[in-house]
C-alpha cells in the first residue's frame, strides 16, 4: 500500500500551517484508536490509546492557535479541516508492522509541519506552541520506533496478553 506524503506547499500561512495540523491531530487520534483496537496486547493497546488522546489534546491547543489567529469565534470548515480518511478500511490489509511504518511516517509529517510552522510563525507563543508539539510528536516517533523494534523481535507481541514475561522486554515511553 502507497503511502500518500503531504507536501507541504511553501505558500501557506501559519494560520493554514494550523488548520493542517488540526487535520493531521484529527486523522492520527482516528487512526491510534482504530490501530489499538487490532492489537490483543493491553500494554501496547493502552500505549496506543494515551497516544491518541495527545493528538486529541494536540487538536484542541490548536484549535485555540488557530482561533485567535483568526479572530473567529468558531473554526469555519474549510480544505485544511474536512479530510477524514476512512482509516479502518486500509488498516484491514495491514500487517501491524506496516501499521507501525505508517504511524511513524505520520509523526515524521506532523514533526516537518509543525517545523515549517514555526519558520513562518512571528509571534513567539505561536513558536513555542509549535515547539513543544514538535517535541510530543518526536517522542510519538521514538515509542512507535522501539515497539516497532520489538515486533520484529517478538513478532507475536501485538496479539500476546501484554503479561508479566513481556514486561523486561518492553519500552516504557515518554
Amino acid at each position: 500500500m502507497a503511502h500518500k506524503k503531504i507536501k507541504i506547499n511553501k505558500g501557506l500561512t501559519p494560520v493554514e500551517i494550523i488548520g493542517l495540523g488540526i487535520t493531521k491531530e484529527v486523522n492520527a487520534e482516528a487512526f491510534y484508536r482504530i490501530f489499538a483496537k487490532k492489537v490483543s496486547n493491553r500494554v501496547v493497546k493502552k500505549r496506543l490509546l494515551n497516544i491518541a488522546d495527545e493528538e486529541a489534546e494536540h487538536r484542541e491547543i490548536l484549535k485555540g492557535i488557530y482561533l485567535e489567529m483568526t479572530g473567529e469565534k468558531k473554526i469555519a470548515p474549510n480544505k485544511y479541516l474536512l479530510k477524514k480518511p476512512d482509516i479502518s478500511r486500509d488498516m484491514k490489509k495491514m500487517t501491524h508492522t506496516e501499521i507501525l511504518k505508517k504511524a511513524i511516517r505520520m509523526e515524521e509529517e506532523s514533526i516537518k509541519l509543525y517545523q515549517d510552522g514555526y519558520k513562518r510563525a512571528r509571534e513567539e507563543s505561536v513558536r513555542k506552541i509549535l515547539s513543544y508539539l514538535m517535541d510530543f510528536e518526536k517522542g510519538h516517533k521514538e515509542t512507535l520506533t522501539q515497539e516497532l523494534k520489538l515486533l520484529s523481535k517478538e513478532p507475536d507481541w501485538f496479539d500476546s496478553t501484554g503479561s508479566s514475561e513481556w514486561l523486561g522486554q518492553m519500552f516504557i515511553g515518554p
